[in-house]
């Protein structure tokens, strides 16, 4: 998908990528001095009573039926993190952390063990007292597994694709932001997130990019309330073959969309206890595919209440109704409506608060078009299979999920936590199924050179 603005993001963030690692250096220096420096390291397991989400029910295969399968998840996980505020309006910050993973019941041709890592970075600049510019880079990517493959295992052809699988994906960021007036603020942001695959077969059918671009410009009336105007760009490019790999087309699913409207912000009793954020516009989209018309809606809205942490209670709360690039393939575009919220509390003696409980919650409803796909998606004969599966070729994808956790701080060093998840998927174009999780980590936590020698 050819796009000036895509050539415009980049050549604007490319550069300034640049800038996080011209500051490794004098960073480097100020490391020998022990300060500033954490080390982290977490042990993790978790289980699951629905290794591969099989619908409910189970299904048959062939000759041979499909059922629910418990699995156990091992995790290791040790980091380091690097922060510091410099002279001059200078931010700092460097994360690195590897993952090393395993499972107690991995699925025949599935993965056994793997080691991941990730590294997030960020540099702020107060370039005048009025304005700032920050950058952050966050950067995964897979590394070493090991399959579990029986020695009379048949492999497809998907499958030995997936046994070199390695990939890695990266979000670069940035924002500019001013104080025209006292009361006039404005902002400028924009990112670059990339999904790169190593092998070629695979980069073909799951490479993704996403641009996006915006500004804002807010008036500041009281303590109370503010309000603003706001625009942003998004372009999602992915053509794929899809996942069957003896199809002849290529499946376009790429989509851009460019939302402006109006914003505001009330916060309640005016000390940033109780603050209710929210936006609405309108929401035009193009579609990679030249079949697929133009989509457009009114109302595309964003509302959340943010409670911040006081002496025990914090949390939020939200609703988003609008329109976006698909999760699901083959469509290119959905109808997204989310309402989710969380909220958590300490427990304990005011000096000695080390328990901490929380909810997490969403309901999370897709509303999907059969026009909403490309042409050639019916040359591959996708409709078909959809049928044979007792899939619809539009309709809605509902995700129920819920999450209960506790945290407890043994010492200023050492953090436990425990949770329990809860997720179901009633879908009208995938499959139905629910899984439960539940499990537990520990971590250790050293702030600098000297508490650890």
């Amino acid at each position: 998908m050819t796009n000036p603005i895509k050539n415009i993001i980049t050549a604007a963030l490319a550069p300034a990528a640049i800038l996080i690692f011209t500051a490794v250096s004098p960073v480097y220096g100020a490391l020998e001095q022990g300060n500033d420096l954490s080390f982290k390291l977490t042990l993790g397991v978790s289980r699951t009573d629905n290794r591969d989400t099989v619908p409910n029910g189970g299904y048959v295969r062939g000759n041979r039926r499909v059922d629910k399968v418990s699995d156990t998840t091992f995790r290791i996980s040790p980091a380091v993190q690097y922060e510091k505020q410099f002279p001059g309006g200078y931010d700092f910050r460097l994360y690195y952390k590897p993952s090393y993973i395993w499972h107690t019941n991995p699925r025949e041709g599935g993965i056994e063990s793997e080691l991941t890592h990730s590294i997030d970075a960020l540099l702020g600049f107060q370039i005048t007292p009025s304005t700032r510019f920050v950058i952050t880079d966050n950067l995964w990517w897979s590394g070493d597994k090991t399959w579990n493959y029986g020695e009379n295992y048949v492999y497809s052809p998907d499958e030995r694709a997936a046994r070199d699988d390695t990939h890695y994906m990266n979000k670069l960021s940035a924002m500019l932001s001013l104080e025209l007036t006292v009361h006039l603020k404005a902002t400028i942001d924009g990112s670059y997130h990339i999904k790169r695959y190593d092998d070629n077969h695979l980069a073909f059918l799951y490479d993704e990019d996403i641009y996006k671009l915006g500004g804002s410009l807010t008036q500041v009336y009281n303590r109370h309330f503010s309000f603003g105007v706001f625009t942003e760009y998004t372009s999602f490019d992915r053509s794929t073959h899809g996942k069957i790999t003896d199809r002849p087309a290529i499946i376009d699913m790429g989509v851009q969309y460019l939302k402006s409207g109006f914003q505001a912000s009330f916060d309640l009793f005016g000390d940033k206890r109780f603050v209710f954020n929210g936006d609405t516009g309108y929401n035009h989209l193009w579609h990679e595919a030249d079949n697929i018309p133009d989509d457009s809606m009114w109302g595309d809205t964003t509302i959340k209440l943010n409670i911040y942490q006081q002496e025990r209670t914090g949390g939020s709360l939200g609703v988003r109704f609008g329109k976006q690039y698909s999760d699901i393939f083959p469509y290119s575009s959905q109808g997204d409506n989310s309402f989710y919220g969380s909220i958590f509390t300490t427990i304990g003696r005011p000096n000695m608060r080390n328990v901490k409980v929380g909810v997490d919650g969403e309901w999370r409803r897709r509303e999907y078009k059969a026009y909403n796909m490309d042409d050639d998606v019916g040359a591959d004969r996708w409709y078909s299979w959809l049928g044979a599966n007792g899939y619809a070729e539009k309709g809605t994808h509902n995700n129920y999920w819920l999450r209960v956790w506790a945290k407890y701080r043994i010492t200023q060093n050492i953090d436990t936590s425990v949770f329990y998840s809860y997720e179901e998927v009633v879908s009208d174009v995938n499959n139905d199924y629910s899984a439960q999780i539940f499990g537990g980590s520990v971590t250790f936590t050293w702030d600098t050179m000297r508490s650890i020698f």
